[in-house]
């Protein structure tokens, strides 16, 4: 697994990344000690595959800078990554993410048509089309 320079081999197993989220006390419930939070993937063919997936997840956690309320955006963030790891899925775009975060939308939830389209047909109380939608 190792060479004889120490380095790992490349080319032997699959890579993971353990990334650390930094939280705040107001992000972690604003109670007691500031509680650590990971965010982990397994599978990359190699360390630059890990690297780069790894590179993606802090570009998207930074985009929570800029919030009015950066540690409650960065554990959303964090959230939809873990959602999408846990899943199996792509990692959410940082475009996309870009915009959620300018339309001031929660950035760990997607409105689907399908779920929007029942929420209008049943009429929910809120929803600008309230019950006024036909299907």
């Amino acid at each position: 697994m190792k060479r004889a320079n120490g380095t790992w081999n490349p080319g032997h197993g699959t890579w993971w990344f353990l990334l650390d989220v930094p939280h705040t006390k107001s992000a972690a419930g604003g109670q007691g000690s500031v509680r650590r939070d990971h965010i982990r993937q397994a599978g990359h063919r190699n360390e630059t595959a890990a690297r780069d997936a790894m590179a993606h997840v802090r570009l998207l956690l930074a985009l929570a800078d800029g919030a009015d309320r950066p540690d409650e955006v960065r554990a959303q963030i964090a959230n939809l990554v873990r959602a999408a790891i846990r899943a199996k899925q792509p990692l959410p775009e940082i475009d996309d993410l870009k915009r959620r975060l300018r339309s001031s939308r929660p950035v760990d939830r997607v409105v689907t048509v399908g779920g929007v389209a029942v929420r209008m047909a049943a009429g929910e109380a809120g929803h600008p089309a309230g019950d006024a939608a036909v299907l």
